[in-house]
């Protein structure tokens, strides 16, 4: 999950290319995704990036979520 923590002016969204998804970040929001389709293989169209800043600064907060117990 990516939550969108303040109001900065952003030009562009987050984006996932595979299926033309854009998400405007609205103070406050998140973004979750799967990245796993349902037989455990990965979706390829979980690929996603983002834009640039270009006024302030962008902080991001991630919460892996694991389906299988993760050891160092």
């Amino acid at each position: 999950m990516f939550p969108f923590e303040n109001g900065l002016k952003i030009k562009g969204y987050d984006y996932r290319q595979c299926v033309g998804l854009k998400v405007k970040p609205r103070k406050g929001d998140g973004l979750l995704f799967y990245s796993l389709l349902p037989n455990g293989t990965i979706d390829p169209t979980s690929l996603h990036g983002s834009c640039p800043v270009i006024k302030g600064e962008k902080w991001v907060a991630t919460k892996w979520v694991r389906d299988q117990e993760q050891y160092d």
